[in-house]
């Protein structure tokens, strides 16, 4: 369950706010904020950060920077690790961002990566295109707190394309009941 106390707190102190967006985009950690969003109908297309993990900010704003140049060029498979799934653990040899879910055991992994890249690529393109003609821009990420990282991330959003920019970060706590 997600921690909605903060959330909610929010909500009842600025209940005449609204966060209006239009374009919701998820910035990880990991799966469960493109997850959250696509259950709540708010993830209106895949990324290529999507289903990844391991990354920080910076690299999601280096991939604007070189656009989108040298993602995964260079990987290696980390066979220590199980994904969960019968997926391999794809390790982005330049930035650690590690892919669990595109790359199943039971084919070549120089057979799957055309496709692979292609439509990286093309997600990277949509989600581009989506954020250039958005005026109002919601990032969801669940990750360690880190107010720094968060406002270097969307100062260097605001100079790729001039928007209102929030940046939605939401902690898991397992044992936390939700209160009605």
């Amino acid at each position: 369950m997600l921690n909605l106390i903060s959330i909610l707190f929010y909500r009842k102190i600025h209940k005449d706010e609204l966060i209006f967006t239009d374009l919701v985009l998820s910035v990880g950690d990991a799966c469960k904020p493109a997850f959250h969003l696509q259950e709540s109908r708010l993830r209106r297309f895949a990324t290529p950060i999507d289903w990844m993990k391991h990354y920080e900010l910076n690299d999601v704003t280096l991939m604007f920077q070189y656009n989108f140049s040298g993602f995964f060029e260079n990987f290696y498979e980390d066979t220590t690790q199980n994904t969960g799934n019968n997926c391999r653990y794809i390790v982005d040899s330049k930035n650690t961002m590690v892919s669990i879910h595109a790359f199943p055991k039971d084919k070549d992994i120089q057979v799957q990566y055309p496709l692979f890249i292609s439509t990286m690529k093309r997600r990277f393109e949509r989600m581009k295109s989506a954020i250039k003609n958005a005026q109002h821009i919601l990032f969801v990420s669940a990750r360690e707190f880190d107010v720094q990282a968060f406002r270097d991330f969307l100062i260097t959003m605001q100079s790729y394309h001039n928007a209102n920019y929030t940046l939605l970060n939401l902690r898991h706590i397992p044992e936390q009941k939700l209160q009605r």
